[in-house]
């Protein structure tokens, strides 16, 4: 062996041991002795790689490259390289060749099979994946990103399927578990994704992804076991400042209860986190040419124009904005259920823009196509929740960018702006928002005033409901319910012997909600389960069938208040410090109903028992809510008019070189 061979042989021992800077000493005695030797200029680029001097790397690596130009891993490597670098169109040119040179190894095609999915290119994936499984079947990093990227696609039962077989051939590894729980829950199969997230952590009690994982299936269940232990990782994790917290889903920790500095670090976690993924991206092809305009260009992205909470709230602003002033643009990143929400907008907005059906999906794509529009304001109605897409946005194809309706909190530093409502951000919380605070006069939700209950009669004991009991309800989602909400509804119950609680949930949170019944010493009878109605119309005909909403304490019920209020049923609140806890309190003095906000848990218990045993004071705040629904606050019109206004105001302080800064917005009738 050759003293070039045994400096390289004793650098890769060092390399694989972890001891970087022997390793990179003996690589560079190797390429001093022998400055053309291409294999000491490649484990050089990877060394440099490894320590994010990845410009240097592609110097390195390119130098392999001369001299060695049909060696098949100095591509692959190179592809590595320019990938990290944000390069991902030059990387899979890298990777191709590779592959190209050397057709049997797996990594190439799996490497690239990643980079297009990163790219937004998931159909291209996969036939990569399937390929470097049929190379290697036992490549199980292969069939977790195969599973996961066959779920993005909606292919469940493909994607179900190639995660349980990475499961069987790898039953002890964290990953593959937990890329089986991922395939679960976006199935919304909660039960078997707990299971799984469960068995993950089983392999490593250490992997917090599954942590956070394991604590969002079982809230959305209502299944509590070890919540208080799950809640206080999940705490460490934030106070410790931790990357791994970005696993916890901004939108799940809604639901816990966090201060909202807690939430805010999770949020900017996430943040930073694309922010820095955005960087290296080539920004000319993102920003569009500079205009003068006319009107103010203002884009509406989500992914959930459809029959969903966001666009049943936002279908109405397309139905009567007709500004002078305002050009819409539309920009739909979800599927077209063909609902009415979905005609509405298409029809009601200016231009309509399906980036799914335009395959215009990848970030780069999806950005460069809304900076080609030239968008001024890019309102954003997604955030932080499953499914929007805030890849696009860190890429900042649009002068602003405004969070509005589908998250309620801060994002982190993604947007310049954040609409709010009064009262929803309180002067302790301010200091967690990154954004500037514009803060519409009506509230932070739209109401949507042609809305209503069908005019046909629905019966008690159509819902199967007594007809002389005070029926309580509350139909927010399984993951607002959290066991001190319920502790507090099982007190109110215990305290009021005509009454039942009527709710909706899935089978399986039903169950757990009657075991905690009786776990408290409750008949769960006295728990009522009402199946999912599709059409709202009859869903708010039903509604009127109960006496009294109570609300959910951390998670409040937002859109579900309209549609409670609208239903002319009252509702109970207590709002905390946190910005999802303070939304129906919000909504109630909206609607002049401040008597019906409790101060504390206790306040709301009291409350509650006092109505359910004063049907006349009951009656009056029916009455009072029927007038209440009169006012500007539940009227589409003037909340329109505020928005535009508020479009307006930001768009003329940017162009008057001013930087984003909270201000208010007047009232209009």
């Amino acid at each position: 062996m050759s003293t070039v061979d045994e400096l390289i042989s004793e650098g890769l021992e060092h390399h694989r041991s972890g001891r970087l800077a022997a390793a990179q000493q003996a690589y560079v005695q190797a390429a001093k002795a022998d400055p053309d030797n291409t294999e000491a200029l490649n484990l050089l680029g990877i060394l440099a790689h490894q320590s994010g001097k990845h410009d240097h790397a592609e110097i390195l690596l390119r130098r392999a490259i001369a001299g060695g130009p049909q060696i098949a891993k100095y591509h692959g490597n190179l592809g590595t390289v320019l990938d990290a670098l944000g390069r991902a169109d030059e990387a899979l040119q890298s990777y191709s060749t590779a592959q190209e040179l050397d057709p049997n190894d797996p990594g190439f095609l799996y490497n690239a099979a990643t980079v297009l999915v990163s790219l937004g290119r998931a159909e291209e994936a996969v036939p990569l994946f399937q390929k470097a499984i049929e190379l290697r079947s036992d490549h199980i990093e292969a069939r977790v990103n195969l599973a996961s990227t066959l779920s993005m696609l909606a292919r469940d039962e493909e994607a179900e399927a190639e995660a349980r077989r990475a499961v069987e051939l790898s039953p002890d590894t964290t990953e593959t578990h937990y890329g089986l729980a991922q395939v679960l829950l976006a199935q919304r199969k909660h039960l078997a994704a707990a299971e799984s997230f469960d068995s993950s952590l089983r392999c490593n009690p250490d992997n917090f992804p599954a942590t956070a994982g394991l604590l969002n299936a079982r809230l959305a269940t209502c299944d509590w076991r070890d919540y208080d232990a799950l809640v206080e990782r999940v705490r460490s994790e934030i106070t410790k400042s931790n990357q791994q917290v970005s696993a916890l889903s901004a939108f799940g920790a809604l639901s816990l209860p966090l201060s909202h500095e807690e939430l805010a670090k999770v949020a900017t976690t996430r943040a930073k986190r694309l922010l820095a993924s955005a960087e290296g991206r080539s920004p000319q092809s993102v920003v569009g040419a500079p205009r003068t305009p006319s009107k103010v260009r203002v884009g509406f992205l989500s992914s959930d124009f459809r029959d969903h909470p966001v666009g049943h709230l936002a279908s109405a602003l397309f139905t009567v904005h007709r500004s002078g002033r305002i050009e819409t643009y539309v920009y739909s990143t979800g599927e077209n259920d063909q609902s009415i929400y979905r005609q509405r907008v298409e029809e009601g907005a200016d231009r309509f823009v399906d980036l799914r059906e335009e395959k215009h999906l990848s970030v780069g794509e999806a950005a460069a196509r809304i900076a080609a529009d030239g968008i001024d304001i890019l309102v954003d109605l997604g955030g932080l929740v499953l499914g929007a897409r805030p890849d696009i946005l860190a890429l900042r194809p649009a002068s602003l960018l405004v969070s509005w309706l589908g998250f309620a909190g801060t994002t982190g530093g993604l947007h310049d702006y954040a609409l709010v409502g009064p009262d929803l951000v309180t002067p302790k919380s301010r200091s967690s928002f990154k954004e500037a605070l514009v803060t519409l006069p009506y509230g932070w939700m739209i109401p949507d005033d042609s809305m209503k209950p069908a005019e046909t009669e629905f019966l008690r004991s159509d819902a199967g409901l007594p007809d002389q009991a005070v029926v309580l309800c509350c139909f927010n989602g399984a993951h607002k319910i959290e066991p001190e909400t319920f502790a507090l509804w099982m007190r109110i119950l215990e305290r009021t012997s005509n009454t039942v609680l009527w709710l909706r949930l899935a089978d399986d949170a039903f169950s757990n909600l009657q075991a905690a019944a009786t776990q408290a010493g409750m008949d769960e009878q006295r728990l009522i389960n009402a199946p999912r109605i599709n059409d709202k119309t009859a869903h708010l005909t039903r509604h009127a069938c109960a006496d009294l909403f109570l609300d959910t304490l951390i998670f409040n019920a937002h859109s579900t208040a309209f549609d409670t209020l609208r239903a002319g049923v009252p509702l109970i609140t207590s709002p905390g410090e946190t910005f999802q806890s303070r939304v129906t309190a919000a909504i109630l003095r909206a609607a002049g109903l401040e008597d019906l906000i409790a101060d504390n848990s206790s306040a709301y218990e009291e409350l509650a028992v006092e109505l359910c045993a004063n049907p006349t004071m009951l009656a009056e705040f029916k009455s009072r809510l029927s007038a209440g629904l009169a006012r500007p606050a539940f009227q589409t019109i003037p909340f329109v008019r505020s928005l535009e206004y508020a479009f307006s105001e930001m768009w003329r302080q940017h162009a008057a070189g001013m930087r984003p800064t909270d201000f208010e917005v007047p009232e209009f009738e």
